[in-house]
């Protein structure tokens, strides 16, 4: 089975002013006595990455059956067009909570959500 691709037909990219938050990927442990220890978690951190869309009416229509069918409301990983540093990429993401949708003027609705991007591309070190 392949991984659904976020739909052609929808705005690619989120609003000006969208970022990214790597995961912490260290576990820290207080033991009774002495320093803090340090822990990798992971090697490759995912991102939260917050996001908000404008959809036309039936842009939205798409997007909730994207979501409801392509992706199992959220449950299944897709591909993403991620931007950061590297440019635009297309990365593994998945919704970590229901989107929040709201109209806010005729056939225009703003949907936001929060995204868990997976292998956000970054150079090697030099």
């Amino acid at each position: 089975m392949t991984t659904p691709t976020w739909p052609s037909e929808l705005p690619a990219h989120a609003l000006q002013g969208s970022s990214f938050t790597p995961i912490d990927p260290v576990i820290r442990t207080e033991p009774e006595m002495g320093p803090v220890r340090a822990r990798q978690r992971f090697t490759v951190t995912p991102d939260n990455a917050p996001r908000r869309w404008l959809f036309t009416k039936e842009q939205f229509a798409r997007f909730e059956t994207f979501h409801r069918y392509e992706i199992n409301n959220g449950a299944a990983p897709f591909l993403y067009p991620f931007s950061n540093g590297k440019g635009v990429t297309m990365c593994e993401a998945r919704f970590i909570s229901p989107f929040t949708a709201r109209e806010i003027e005729v056939d225009k609705w703003e949907v936001t959500a929060t995204l868990l991007i997976k292998n956000r591309p970054i150079d090697p070190p030099a």
